[in-house]
Order: structure tokens, then sequence, then C-alpha cells
């Protein structure tokens, strides 16, 4: 499988979605907006069995630079983002995580200068870099080593580096 450098995407996820969301680990893609398409499920197709999702959420009356990152998963292994016409990402079974509130960074951080005015348009999904989305995983390393989250979490980085052909980084080095 050829490895893409932006095959990963980050979700706007409404507030009254979440729950169901988290229970069933099925990602939904939106529709188009726009164009001949308009209205028709959103087809991810850059994304693939390397692909992170992010799951985000900025409150109703919260500015979009409040937008936070509340969990992620890896695709299934099997995931093709071409042949996706349903709409629907089904979560990989193991790599897959909630973050607690105290535990959700912000987002527009990793992917805004300061002085960018964040800006997330209506799209209900937005790819970016791998690069970006291992900076991510490592920054959260810690939540998933801490007591009461399952072992399973603890290798999450280290799978996503595996599938994305990345060295996996220990926690004193930098990038």
């Amino acid at each position: 499988m050829k490895i893409s450098k932006t095959s990963q995407a980050a979700f706007n996820i409404e507030e009254g979605q979440l729950n169901a969301l988290f229970s069933e680990w099925i990602i939904p893609t939106g529709t188009y907006v726009s164009g001949a398409s308009k209205g028709e499920p959103r087809v991810p197709s850059r994304m693939k069995p390397n692909s992170l999702c992010l799951i985000t959420n900025r409150g109703a009356n919260e500015p979009e630079a409040e937008r936070r990152i509340l969990g992620m998963c890896m695709v299934r292994d099997d995931f093709i983002g071409s042949s996706c016409r349903n709409g629907q990402i089904d979560a990989h079974p193991v790599y897959r995580f909630t973050l607690k509130k105290e535990e959700q960074p912000l987002f527009w951080p990793y992917f805004c200068e300061k002085t960018d005015r964040p800006h997330w348009g209506n799209a209900s999904l937005k790819y970016f870099s791998t690069e970006i989305a291992e900076k991510i995983l490592f920054d959260l390393r810690a939540c998933w080593t801490a007591p009461g989250h399952s072992p399973e979490s603890g290798t999450f980085y280290q799978y996503f580096c595996m599938v994305n052909r990345l060295p996996a980084r220990n926690e004193e080095e930098s990038r």
C-alpha cells in the first residue's frame, strides 16, 4: 500500500452524535455541501488502512479556537476510503480511544500559527498530514498510560507509527 502524506482526517462531530459515535465507533463522513454530489455522503477518498480519525467538537457558544480533540481511532485494517460510499467509517476494533474531559487538548494549536484565525468551514472532515498526526499522538501518550485506561491504548502510538512507516519516538525525543 502506498502511504500518502495527507491520509489522516479530523471530523467535526456534533454534540448530539458523540454518545452514539463513542459507543458504536462508526464515524460519519458528512455530505457534500455543493456541486453535483450535493447532499450525497462524502467519500473519504484519501483514507486508507493507515488513517487516523480525530474526533473533534466545540461547544455551541464557543469560538472556533476552543475546538477540542475528544477522541481518536484508526480505521479498520481493510478500509479503503475511495470505496466508502455509505458515509460511514468503521473504527478499528482495538485502536480507538476516548479522552477524558481533562485530557482533551485544543485542536487548532497543532494546525495554525498563532497569528492565523482558526476556521473549520462547512465540511465535516478535514485532511491533515501524517507528521501532525504523529505529533498529536506522541503528545497524548501520557493519557494512554494513565491508570484506568485499557492496555491496548498504550500501543496506539506504536501501531500508528508502524502502519505509517514512521520511527516511533521515545519520551526524551522531540521533533
